[in-house]
């Protein structure tokens, strides 16, 4: 799985759950939230680590191990934010829980990190491996 495909298959995951709610993209041009989103979120995918995980073998192939994190910011308005956050990432935590796409996802959390500005944030975060044959 290449570096693409893998950023693919994670981002797959948290727009299937996300759906038409608002969200913000690296990389995205004009990918702000609206001014009335009530619901937004904010996704983001780093690589940390790759370590070759075997020798080559008889066919000449390689397993790479690529390591990083999925990090999604929930952002609900103050008020009933606390209620509506936790509910939204709760949905996210269980897509990830449930998806089986060859990456493995692990330590799958939900952070309340208290208010910022007119909201209320709740992280998501999961630590993916993946392999890279070739």
């Amino acid at each position: 799985m290449t570096f693409d495909e893998a950023v693919d298959a994670m981002y797959t995951v948290f727009k299937t759950v996300w759906n038409t709610r608002a969200a913000v993209y690296p990389d995205v041009p004009g990918s702000v939230p609206p001014q009335d989103a009530v619901l937004w979120a904010r996704a983001t995918i780093k690589h940390a680590t790759g370590r070759q995980g075997s020798l080559t073998g008889g066919l000449g192939t390689t397993i790479w191990e690529r390591t990083g994190f999925v990090w999604i910011e929930v952002y609900s308005p103050v008020g009933d934010g606390l209620k509506a956050g936790r509910d939204a990432a709760q949905e996210i935590v269980n897509a990830y829980q449930a998806e089986r796409s060859g990456i493995w996802y692990r330590n799958i959390r939900m952070v309340e990190m208290g208010t910022d500005g007119a909201y209320e944030r709740f992280d998501v975060k999961a630590d993916f491996e993946y392999r890279d044959v070739r």
